[in-house]
């Protein structure tokens, strides 16, 4: 299984989590100033539904995660932008 239930939301935790990663990294001189928009504000957890296959036989789903608002998004659009100039 790709996801499993959670007794309770963690996005804020995660949001805390990455705020204190990128804080430490920009006062180790590893990211600089500039780098601040890959902070989220007003996180959101990601969204979960599924999609049909409609084409298989018996219409197996496609787990899909909506991810817009959560507190990686912004690194997630980072990540995908240099990897795409850089051939990865």
């Amino acid at each position: 299984m790709f996801c499993k239930p959670l007794d309770n939301d963690l996005t804020n935790e995660i949001q805390q989590r990455i705020t204190v990663y990128l804080q430490l990294m920009l006062t180790s001189d590893h990211i600089d100033e500039k780098l601040r928009f890959l902070v989220q504000f007003q996180a959101k957890p990601g969204r979960f539904y599924v999609l049909p296959k409609l084409y298989k036989a018996g219409n197996p789903g496609r787990p899909i995660v909506f991810s817009n608002g959560h507190p990686t998004e912004h690194i997630s659009e980072f990540v995908d932008f240099f990897s795409q100039i850089s051939g990865y």
